[in-house]
């Protein structure tokens, strides 16, 4: 996660693109993005959507330390990373589900899986046993975006 802080230490902007298994593709653009230092747990953190469908789910993950099965940031009373997030490690939160967004979730080639835990991006694969098919993070200077349609690798 170093190199991703060294990174995001200039203002960048985040699009994160994603797939659920019924074909449906999602495409949302943030501005603001960083991940925080090492002594911060390399907190997550972006400002406000700049365009894409409408999610407040992944602000819930905005200011949260990283977690991992080996190290537990989260404040719960359960690893994250171990019961819910397939073993991956995430920008867990503090509540019941352990994430409404988990990019690095266990991957279900069906599309199903068990208790949530696969990739998800609620309200699109979450809660009913559903992962999502591909995930794509991408990040670059912020202000090179004028509209969603101009964001490309």
């Amino acid at each position: 996660l170093r190199p991703l802080h060294l990174l995001t230490k200039r203002v960048m902007e985040l699009m994160v693109e994603f797939q659920a298994f019924n074909g449906k593709k999602y495409r949302h653009l943030h501005r603001r993005f960083s991940v925080g230092s090492a002594n911060e747990a390399y907190k997550l953190r972006f400002g406000k959507k700049l365009c894409g469908q409408e999610s407040r789910s992944v602000y819930l993950h905005t200011n949260r330390p990283f977690s991992t099965k080996d190290v537990d940031n989260n404040k719960l009373f359960t690893n994250c990373s171990n019961t819910m997030g397939g073993g991956g490690g995430w920008w867990y939160v503090d509540h019941n589900y352990c994430y409404t967004v988990n990019m690095n979730g266990k991957y279900y080639a069906k599309g199903k899986s068990e208790r949530g835990e696969g990739i998800v991006w609620f309200p699109v694969a979450f809660g009913r046993g559903e992962s999502l098919k591909t995930t794509k993070m991408m990040f670059r200077p912020e202000g090179t975006t004028q509209k969603c349609e101009d964001f490309s690798p």
